[in-house]
């Protein structure tokens, strides 16, 4: 059960372990939960800021004057060459999902930090690939409160680039389409997270 609570500090939620305190913060692991959070900063009329797993985030020592959404959705499902994924699943574990189930196209995203949901903001990427670029289609939450599904021309990627940096939309959910490997070949092939090479 969602439960929103005041005044939290934020260096335990980000990478760095630095920053102040949000006047509001909850942390969500559905959809369902999502949609209660957005409406809860609405009906106060308050700014939100969705967190991920806290890579790349600096927090100023004086916090956050709103509410902090941290998405810790992660469910997933494979169907046929695809995976749909939420927005909050680790892109570590989801590397590992895809490599168990002798699935190949994401190698790329092994050692790089943060969720799936962030990776698709950024439209991050490794080895001359990215994220966009295996990318099906997105399930959103938009502005004014809809959810609708996005193909990959509707997000606007670019060099670690996309639409929602200049927006509010929230990333809910993202269907990868990715190729089937010979398992022997995967494990054999795999790269070692500390050989990363970030493009």
């Amino acid at each position: 059960m969602m439960k929103i609570v005041k005044g939290q500090n934020l260096a335990s939620y980000t990478t760095f372990k630095i920053g102040g305190t949000a006047d509001w913060f909850c942390e969500v692991k559905n959809e369902k939960e999502v949609l209660g959070a957005v409406k809860f900063a609405r009906e106060k009329k308050l700014p939100f800021f969705i967190l991920g797993n806290g890579s790349n985030v600096l927090v100023s020592d004086e916090g956050f004057r709103g509410l902090v959404i941290k998405i810790n959705n992660g469910e997933w499902k494979i169907k046929d060459e695809k995976i749909i994924a939420e927005s909050g699943i680790i892109l570590s574990k989801l590397a590992d999902i895809v490599k168990e189930n002798s699935l190949i196209g994401l190698e790329f995203i092994v050692g790089i930090p943060g969720t799936l949901g962030g990776a698709v903001v950024s439209n991050a990427g490794a080895w001359q690939q990215n994220i966009g670029d295996k990318m099906e289609r997105v399930k959103i939450l938009t502005q004014d409160g809809q959810i609708k599904w996005l193909s990959p021309k509707d997000c606007q990627f670019g060099y670690r680039q996309s639409r929602f940096k200049k927006n509010k939309e929230i990333i809910l959910e993202v269907e990868l389409k990715l190729d089937n490997g010979n398992q022997n070949e995967i494990e054999k092939n795999w790269p070692s997270s500390n050989l990363r090479k970030t493009c």
